[in-house]
């Protein structure tokens, strides 16, 4: 798909003074996100974990602990969550906060069950008997559905879900308890709730580990030696700014829809297939970076070979269309770090994506 220049379908006057609580604020989403809604007027309330902030971090390169109503602990801390949602008493919640990394799920089963699932589980459970509107957004993953990986298809919401993966039965059990909750316990409430699965999700200013473009910048710019694993894998590779965007007008959507719960795919909107190799061959060829690699064989750690989202729904229901195409969203995200790397500011340069995409 070609790039559509259109603007930015966005509510602007939605967002102004709305009290928005993100967790996982200090991550590469959640900072991203704190600085579009402070950009839009919004009051943004934070709350991360501190032992999950990467080195460097955008959430820090962009200043926002001084402009946020700025919390660290842990979400599965059942009694601070449920206090800080009863004392600011948001309008929306964000919910990102989650161990992410497939590896550090696979390595760490238990702290990844205890986080992604209690954690969400706790933020439920704070809403119940909540005397107000809001909207909760919770963040899954495109590794929800049961993928048998015999071709290539693309998922939509009405395919099972299921798992032997860690990180993906842990977000499936997240799926499972938010309809539940939804449907059980918030059913003569205000609370409406939203599942979405995004895809992979990549942008300028990700440094966690064991992710495709943060290492492949490691090892351009920091003389780090690159392992690729999987190099043929395919992905539904997504533009953070698409993915936020989208996140943001289903948060418009779901104030005026009667359902209590309801779930999208959040995937790039193209249906062209695009591999690991390709990203690599983007940057190498199209931006000159010429980065060399090994190719990592993995016997213990295995992955789904082909991950593909339909977001046909979320087009119809959005009326959306992608800015982005796949070799833009490679680009725009390297040159990023082009630009950071020569020492401009980060500020700077997310305002400018911000300007350059619409929202601001």
């Amino acid at each position: 798909m070609e790039d559509v220049e259109i603007k930015l379908i966005l509510n602007k006057s939605y967002w102004n003074k709305k009290k928005v609580l993100i967790t996982g604020h200090t991550g590469f989403k959640g900072a991203w996100l704190s600085l579009i809604l402070l950009n839009l007027g919004a009051k943004v309330i934070g709350v991360s974990n501190k032992n999950l902030v990467t080195k460097p971090s955008l959430f820090y390169e962009l200043k926002l602990k001084d402009k946020i109503d700025h919390n660290i602990f842990d979400i599965r801390n059942k009694k601070k969550i449920h206090n800080l949602i009863n004392d600011r008493k948001p309008d929306i919640i964000f919910h990102f906060a989650a161990i992410s990394i497939v590896k550090e799920n696979f390595l760490n089963p238990i702290d990844s069950y205890t986080t992604n699932f209690n954690g969400t589980l706790n933020l439920l459970e704070s809403l119940r008997g909540y005397n107000k509107t809001i909207n909760l957004i919770i963040s899954t993953t495109d590794k929800v559905y049961l993928n048998e990986n015999t071709n290539i298809q693309f998922f939509d919401e009405s395919k099972p879900l299921g798992s032997n993966d860690t990180y993906a039965l842990s977000k499936v059990m997240v799926e499972q308890v938010s309809k539940s909750y939804s449907l059980k316990y918030f059913k003569n409430s205000n609370v409406k709730v939203l599942t979405v699965r995004a895809g992979n999700v990549i942008g300028g200013g990700d440094w966690a580990s064991e992710r495709l473009i943060p290492d492949l910048i490691r090892s351009h710019f920091l003389k780090k030696q690159l392992f690729i694993r999987n190099i043929d894998y395919v992905r539904p590779w997504q533009h953070v700014l698409e993915a936020l965007t989208g996140y943001m007008r289903l948060a418009e959507k779901i104030e005026k829809s009667n359902k209590l719960y309801d779930c999208y795919n959040l995937g790039p909107l193209s249906k062209k297939v695009n591999s690991v190799r390709d990203v690599i061959n983007i940057i190498n060829k199209k931006i000159n970076l010429n980065i060399k690699f090994k190719i990592l064989k993995l016997k213990k750690f295995d992955e789904d070979p082909i991950l593909l989202l339909n977001s046909e729904k979320m087009r119809k229901t959005l009326k959306l269309e992608s800015k982005y195409e796949f070799e833009k969203t490679i680009k725009n995200t390297i040159h990023w770090y082009i630009d950071f790397y020569n020492g401009e500011n980060a500020i700077d340069i997310c305002n400018k994506n911000l300007e350059d995409y619409g929202i601001i």
